[in-house]
């Protein structure tokens, strides 16, 4: 069976946990029935998938419940010398680990690769001699892959580099990225305020005091910050980590974007966001 089609069956398998827990052992002959016999529960804890055995031998995504202030949250920045995953490679990687508000872990590496071209290295000032002496991908992705744990992955959209990764996940360490995902641009539309939702916009809109952009973890850092913001515009219903995650996929927005024609007339986001001035000074003590 190809790495896709073995992906496809587990994510098929994962969107059944999000919504009801399955018995083990029926579970575990789902795995060997779909899949094959070396990959089992183990294995799919191994790559990023969080769940727990109750007590009635049933088995359930961990994070249907965890609340807000128990999760870790891996935020993720990738710069690539590319847009696509099938022909360009990851130059840097960067991440933030944090659970309960506090930053506890950080990652940071330059990827060796073959080139890179003249505009990615004027857009993140990374040149090819620079990566001479780099990790290679393969040791690299190792060290996120321990890194990540079973977090949940979160970065601006996250689309891009969940899917980058998860292709070098499967190509390098020949195993699938199965993280639960987070997408901060998602969830900022539904929390914030603004006319667009670049990170770079954001950033500058919010003021976070982070100069660099287009540098993994500068960028990492920044998409942490915006959450934290985030999180205090949400609906009270919110408790969870699988609440979180619905929420930001909600067609619904939580906040109208203003008429362009108005957008002018809105100095700031502090005067609609009172809350966020005590979590911007709280946080730019963290940079």
């Amino acid at each position: 069976m190809s790495d896709n089609l073995l992906h496809k069956d587990i994510q098929a398998l994962i969107a059944r946990l999000k919504h009801q827990d399955l018995n083990l052992s029926a579970l575990e002959k789902s795995l060997s029935r779909l899949i094959n016999d070396e990959i089992n529960l183990e294995y799919l804890k191994a790559c990023g998938l969080n769940f727990i055995e109750t007590s009635e031998n049933l088995i359930t995504l961990k994070n249907l419940k965890t609340p807000l202030k128990d999760e870790v949250f891996s935020f993720i920045d990738l710069e690539t010398t590319g847009s696509c995953p099938l022909k360009h490679e990851i130059l840097e990687i960067g991440a933030v680990q944090v659970k309960g508000g506090e930053i506890i872990n950080r990652f940071e590496t330059l990827v060796k690769v073959k080139s890179v071209p003249d505009y990615i290295a004027e857009l993140t000032g990374i040149t090819y001699e620079d990566t001479l002496n780099a990790p290679s991908a393969h040791e690299a992705l190792q060290e996120l892959r321990l890194f990540l744990g079973n977090s949940v992955f979160v970065a601006h959209n996250a689309n891009f580099d969940y899917n980058f990764l998860g292709r070098y996940f499967v190509e390098k360490l020949h195993c699938p990225l199965l993280n639960l995902k987070l997408c901060t641009l998602d969830l900022s539309k539904r929390a914030i305020l603004s006319m667009r939702y670049s990170l770079s916009f954001l950033k500058e809109l919010l003021g976070f005091g982070i100069e660099v952009s287009h540098r993994a973890y500068a960028d990492a850092l920044a998409s942490y910050k915006l959450f934290e913001i985030c999180l205090l515009n949400l609906p009270s219903y919110i408790k969870t980590t699988m609440d979180l995650i619905d929420f930001s996929k909600c067609a619904n927005t939580l906040i109208k974007r203003p008429p362009r024609s108005r957008y002018q007339e809105i100095p700031s986001p502090f005067s609609l966001f009172e809350r966020t001035k005590g979590l911007l000074n709280m946080v730019k003590a963290t940079s």
